[in-house]
């Protein structure tokens, strides 16, 4: 049973990607380093996406957040550089492969 529980507890860790978490991650941008990481929402990066004005790229983005079983789980959950804003997804059974299919994405600044 304790092997239930602490699957539960990792599902729950991915799940529930709490607002404002970092982590030092291997950025792979510009920086080539490990690098410190702000957590950004699905939203942040269908806005990275498209063009400032396109309201579907946000609009997948937002559903994205709704949905919380699907993403973080599959794809992992989004991550920003705080030093070259390069977006990486970590933690997802498919996050290598979409890191390695989003290499020019980088989050937007405002």
């Amino acid at each position: 049973m304790s092997d239930f529980g602490a699957f539960l507890n990792k599902v729950a860790g991915k799940v529930v990607n709490a607002a404002n978490s970092s982590q030092e991650l291997m950025c792979l941008g510009k920086c080539d380093k490990i690098t410190k990481h702000i957590s950004i929402s699905y939203a942040d990066v269908g806005l990275s996406i498209g063009n400032e004005n396109d309201t579907m790229d946000s609009f997948m983005g937002t559903a994205c957040d709704l949905s919380p079983l699907v993403f973080p789980l599959s794809v992992g959950n989004p991550y920003a550089c705080i030093c070259c804003n390069k977006i990486r997804y970590h933690g997802g059974a498919l996050s290598s492969q979409t890191n390695e299919n989003s290499k020019s994405l980088y989050l937007k600044k405002k």
